[in-house]
């Protein structure tokens, strides 16, 4: 001990404990010798790479609420009504039409003429079946889990959305190749008709961007107008019935233009003239075809004129398990939408 204070600097005979074969001790980091090489060592200079500051984990925080990637509305079921039908064993579904008819004839004691008679038809649909796994590994899993993403969870929301959306699409356009059809392309449903022409500064314009408010209120008229010649003067379609105005996102904002002689919207005429008007957006009515618009009454002799229709809303079927994971499939069936009085729609193309 006394041949190492000796040899030792004087600052670090001063300094109190002396450790044996310290070779500097102005330095800020004491080196021990097998880690020194005497040609390069450099008295008082740092010994370790320059230091950059903390480690980045460190002063970084994870807000706790997840931004979700958005995705389009479905709105199916809140425009047309939604219910479910059967279950998920069932291959298709019948619907009894009734027709009443007849003949009547002047009245004598012993005339045998008039006759009545009831009709009876059955209107077949078919359901289709999808599914979808959720799969998980658990190192995974666990990994996302410590960096605060609770990653089962999303993998089961996203089946969830998935199937949704399948469903929410069936029901505007049915499933090709079965008898199921939607509420947009159903074959009983009456023709689309076109728009009609305005002429705007000498010019004859159909759409409702070229439109001012008074052409795109009198293509909504004409679309009633076209509902009560097909419905006969029935009950429900009158201008107090529950009517629905079904717009895509991109023609709905048509709605805010001004009649330029009396300065009212087309919202506020729609409101004035059919007080039970409920209208709705989807953009699913934006088609290839050009722009739809659709109108049609909720209710036909008080019975809903449409609902769409599913077996399956959300089967969860049992929970598989490997040596270091698990997935688990879910089901969803749709019979698309079902029309029952065809007669009580109209809609108009090109917008």
């Amino acid at each position: 001990m006394a041949e190492w204070i000796k040899d030792a600097p004087a600052l670090a005979r001063n300094a109190g404990i002396i450790l044996p074969g310290i070779r500097s001790y102005t330095s800020e980091v004491a080196r021990m010798p097998a880690f020194d090489a005497a040609d390069t060592f450099t008295p008082g200079a740092p010994n370790t790479d320059p230091n950059n500051g903390p480690l980045m984990q460190a002063l970084t925080i994870i807000d706790p609420e997840i931004i979700r990637i958005l995705l389009s509305p479905m709105r199916a079921a809140t425009i047309y009504g939604e219910e479910k039908r059967g279950d998920w064993l069932r291959d298709g579904m019948a619907f009894s039409v009734v027709e009443q008819g007849g003949q009547v004839a002047a009245y004598g004691d012993f005339n045998m003429a008039g006759y009545a008679q009831a009709n009876i038809n059955y209107e077949w649909r078919q359901q289709f079946l999808v599914q979808a796994f959720a799969e998980w590994g658990e190192r995974e899993a666990a990994r996302y889990d410590a960096g605060g993403m609770p990653y089962i969870m999303e993998k089961r929301r996203a089946v969830i959305t998935i199937l949704n959306k399948w469903q929410n699409r069936s029901y505007f356009f049915g499933i090709s190749g079965l008898q199921a059809y939607g509420a947009l392309n159903d074959p009983s449903l009456p023709a689309s008709v076109a728009p009609q022409p305005q002429t705007i500064n000498g010019s004859s314009v159909t759409t409702w961007e070229e439109k001012d408010g008074q052409g795109v209120y009198d293509d909504i008229l004409y679309l009633y107008t076209q509902l009560v010649d097909q419905t006969y003067g029935m009950d429900g379609v009158t201008s107090d019935s529950n009517l629905v105005l079904v717009l895509s996102n991109r023609r709905i904002t048509a709605l805010n233009k001004t009649n330029a002689q009396f300065n009212t919207s087309v919202y506020d005429l729609l409101k004035k003239n059919f007080p039970n008007m409920r209208i709705e957006q989807a953009p699913e009515l934006s088609l290839a075809s050009g722009e739809m618009v659709q109108m049609f009454a909720e209710r036909m002799d008080g019975t809903r004129t449409v609902f769409c229709a599913f077996s399956e809303k959300l089967r969860a079927h049992r929970l598989m398990l490997s040596d270091s994971g698990a997935r688990q499939k879910q089901t969803s069936g749709s019979w698309g939408a079902i029309i029952r009085y065809p007669l009580a729609f109209t809609s108009m193309v090109g917008v």
